[in-house]
């Protein structure tokens, strides 16, 4: 979209605002880039947790995977990973939410301690 002058040229208040989105869509995807990244990385840490307290190897894990039934945690074992979680990830997990499969895990890890580096 160009804003035109009646003669049929762009105005300089157009370009000036072109090069600004065009800024801006940069800094956007910046941005959208980095966010997108730092999910995998706590992923793959929560993974690491996760199979260390069973020694079971992290590409057996499977998002799906329910800890008791699947994979053989019991009680104290899901106590003892959310609280390696929370040394490791500077969170707190309160008792009332449901964490039962890998992704649980994953995903309330990922959206709090994302939550917890913004506000830092």
């Amino acid at each position: 979209m160009a804003l035109l002058r009646p003669n049929g040229r762009g105005s300089r208040a157009a370009a000036t605002l072109a090069a600004f989105f065009t800024l801006r869509t940069l800094s956007f995807f910046r941005m959208f880039t980095a966010t997108t990244t730092a999910p995998k990385t706590i992923q793959q840490q929560v993974l690491r947790i996760i199979s260390k307290r069973k020694a079971i190897k992290t590409r057996r894990l499977r998002i799906g995977s329910n800890l008791s039934h699947e994979l053989g945690f019991d009680t104290v074992d899901v106590v003892d990973i959310i609280l390696e979680l929370e040394r490791n990830f500077h969170i707190v997990i309160p008792d009332e939410v449901p964490l039962t499969t890998v992704g649980d895990f994953v995903n309330y890890v990922a959206s709090h301690a994302s939550l917890k580096a913004v506000a830092a």
